[in-house]
């Protein structure tokens, strides 16, 4: 399985994110010392009970498709609620548990940087700014929320036609909605409702791209000569698990969130194409899709 694995007695970068989603779902596992013991083991446990899989304390796929599926969930509510929650990525880490924590200090409850019933309950209202995030569809004659929307399409590279940030909700501006939750995997309506805001403000934090030495986790190695050819987009954490909780696949597969996948986590239409594509090739192409894509 194309897919790498954590179980007890494993450490590092990645056993740290395991550690800070579980204690995010409530499950104590602190310090999040990156080292796979019998607390986290025994977070594990109980994560795989709750959702009904293999309790073997093994973090497999299906582990971390439920866990990633729920810290996306939380961080998206985070956006729309004006926190930072870092990238929108399913990832857990020290960005999105601070702001947990930010948001439960702010809204009077206890701050433990776990989403219990009282966090959950006041992060997933229904409510949202209306005047700062409205819903907007073809034709909107908002045009402050329609230019602001316009903006941000813009800036992540998809096309509102020649005029630009006009403030006009036309056919131009339409299918870059559609395009737009078509990569980030959003509902396809060209609808611009919460999960579509708070996708189009996610972070553009710069990244640095790595190599893998030997597929250790331990050695990972910053490559300065690609640091320059990486841009904004895509979270560190984000290429941290591509290349190395995914690993390498030379033949489609479906990735920790389902996704069907090639290469390093890849799902360009170019990509899927091929039959299959060496890691040489695979590395490559990943630079191009952080760079252009995410």
């Amino acid at each position: 399985m194309p897919f790498k694995l954590l179980k007890r007695g494993d450490s590092g970068i990645f056993v740290e994110y395991l550690q800070y989603g579980l204690h995010i779902m409530c499950f104590k596992v602190k310090p999040f010392d990156g080292i796979f013991g019998t607390n986290t083991y025994n977070a594990v446990i109980n994560f795989q009970n709750l959702k009904k899989l293999a309790a073997d304390g093994i973090v497999g796929e299906h582990t971390w498709k439920n866990l990633c599926w729920e810290i996306a969930s939380i961080q998206t509510q985070l956006r729309i609620k004006g926190y930072n929650p870092g990238q929108i990525d399913g990832i857990a880490g020290e960005k999105t548990y601070n702001s947990i924590l930010q948001f439960q200090k702010e809204n009077g409850l206890v701050d433990d940087g776990m989403v219990g019933e009282k966090t959950k309950e006041k992060l997933f209202d229904s409510g949202y700014d209306e005047n700062k995030f409205p819903l907007l569809k073809k034709g909107s004659d908002n045009k402050n929320a329609v230019a602001k929307l316009q903006n941000l399409l813009i800036q992540k590279g998809y096309d509102c036609g020649i005029y630009g940030a006009d403030g006009f909700f036309g056919n131009k501006t339409y299918d870059a909605v559609m395009a737009f939750q078509n990569d980030y995997n959003l509902s396809i309506d060209g609808i611009v409702g919460t999960a579509t805001w708070a996708a189009l403000n996610s972070d553009s934090e710069s990244i640095s791209c790595f190599k893998n030495n030997n597929n250790d986790n331990n050695n990972i190695e910053y490559n300065k000569n690609l640091d320059e050819e990486c841009t904004d987009k895509a979270s560190k954490e984000l290429i941290y698990f591509i290349k190395n909780m995914e690993g390498f696949s030379s033949t489609v597969y479906k990735d920790v969130v389902g996704v069907k996948t090639l290469g390093y986590g890849l799902t360009g239409n170019e990509i899927l194409d091929s039959n299959n594509i060496s890691e040489e090739k695979g590395t490559q192409l990943l630079v191009q899709y952080v760079k252009l894509y995410i």
